[in-house]
């Protein structure tokens, strides 16, 4: 059952209550809009706060105060969600319920984000070697097949707000520590929300959650995606060169499919019928009857965008090209193997129904209710009777509503 109120500070509880699990899931998000300048310094931030306090000032000292509260599992960290950046604290408790200790996991939590929000050490020092390790990360060189997903995607995508392809090693160059102390400083410009699954009711958490003050923020900055509709007229095509023995095509279509449900559904099932399993067309087409690549990956994003992915000889770009375009030809007209589809449907309800194990999905059915101001994700008993009533027919609809948009082939030669 899943309920909301406020407490005190005026900050905003979802609970999902449910007696399924022995532990509890906790949340607080910190919502802002999102600005790619302040993207590495507020993840530098979120990497500092995660490991030490003025409580707790060596990492080694807080984590062993975590596993002594039955390894309680703790983290901070930075999310981008469409125009809107979010700012973390999740934990993992154990229901006080399971336990013969008095001791109360839930205070221990409260307590343990308030000393991470309002007692940061964030000493120069320990900017210095957290900056380091961003470094290391970021200066790693790219492999060809992550390359190629950076160029494909920034042909194919206006990223106006949410660039998560820009060059990372510059920017952790600039990041300073003033950088830090005003990331940290804007978490008090913000208004906090905060999402808890497990077996626990609204007067615990209110007795537990006591005087703190997390809420600093009037007003949640509206959410939006920077995707938008497109019309397709011609396709975008690059090729370019590297050294290499391996040659990489990435295809991204436009489907235009933003509040039909069904089509939503229909897409998610296409996505496996073309590239989800071994039994799926563009596997048994391009690699079993061809051999012309070992592996072939067909995804989808919140845009209802589809991608294409395969490592390929360079030489067999046409002909691959081709096999992908007239698999689609023959969806669109109605020549789909009834065999694919049901095995698709089949996977995907399999996959649907192990979703209710993880305590994860209701945390992310509360955080969807949330981030969009209370409107509830579809159920998943809606999701799966909607997924049951999609035909051959749907799919071949929807086919005819997929569009190339770009074409990316990073030509390996040697």
């Amino acid at each position: 059952m899943i309920s909301n109120f406020t407490l005190h500070d005026g900050t905003k509880v979802h609970l999902y209550n449910i007696d399924k699990f022995k532990t509890i899931s906790i949340r607080f998000i910190f919502p802002g809009e999102l600005d790619n300048d302040k993207y590495m310094a507020e993840n530098v931030l979120a990497s500092m706060l995660s490991k030490s306090n003025k409580k707790y000032k060596e990492e080694k000292d807080f984590v062993k105060y975590l596993r002594g509260l039955y390894k309680t599992s703790f983290s901070t960290y930075y999310s981008n969600h469409g125009s809107m950046a979010l700012f973390n604290i999740g934990f993992s408790i154990i229901n006080n319920k399971y336990i013969d200790e008095d001791i109360n996991l839930l205070e221990k939590a409260f307590d343990t984000a308030n000393n991470v929000f309002t007692n940061a050490d964030l000493t120069i020092e320990k900017f210095e070697k957290e900056k380091r390790l961003y470094e290391e990360k970021y200066n790693g060189n790219l492999t060809k097949r992550s390359y190629a997903f950076r160029q494909f995607r920034k042909l194919m995508f206006d990223y106006k707000l949410e660039d998560p392809y820009r060059n990372r090693q510059e920017d952790i160059k600039k990041v300073t520590y003033e950088d830090i102390l005003n990331a940290y400083q804007n978490l008090f410009n913000r208004p906090c929300e905060i999402l808890i699954v497990g077996d626990i009711t609204e007067e615990e958490i209110k007795s537990a959650y006591g005087n703190y003050l997390f809420n600093h923020g009037t007003k949640k900055p509206n959410l939006y995606y920077t995707h938008r509709y497109v019309d397709v007229k011609e396709p975008k095509i690059e090729i370019e060169n590297t050294k290499s023995h391996q040659s990489h095509l990435c295809m991204g279509f436009r489907t235009n499919i933003f509040n039909s449900v069904k089509e939503k559904y229909a897409f998610t099932i296409l996505n496996y019928m073309l590239g989800g399993d071994s039994f799926s067309t563009l596997f048994q087409e391009i690699r079993e009857k061809r051999s012309l690549a070992y592996n072939v990956s067909v995804s989808a994003d919140t845009s209802r965008t589809m991608f294409i992915y395969t490592a390929i000889n360079s030489e067999d770009y046409e002909e691959t090209v081709k096999v992908i375009n007239d698999v689609l030809e023959d969806y669109r007209n109605g020549n789909i193997d009834k065999e694919v589809f049901e095995m698709s449907k089949l996977a995907l309800f399999d996959g649907t129904i192990t979703e209710y194990d993880r305590i994860g999905y209701y945390s992310e059915f509360l955080f969807s209710t949330a981030i969009n101001n209370g409107e509830q994700p579809i159920s998943l008993e809606k999701r799966t009777e909607i997924a049951e009533k999609i035909t051959l027919e749907d799919i071949s609809e929807l086919c005819q509503k997929i569009k190339l948009d770009t074409s990316y082939f990073l030509r390996g030669e040697l």
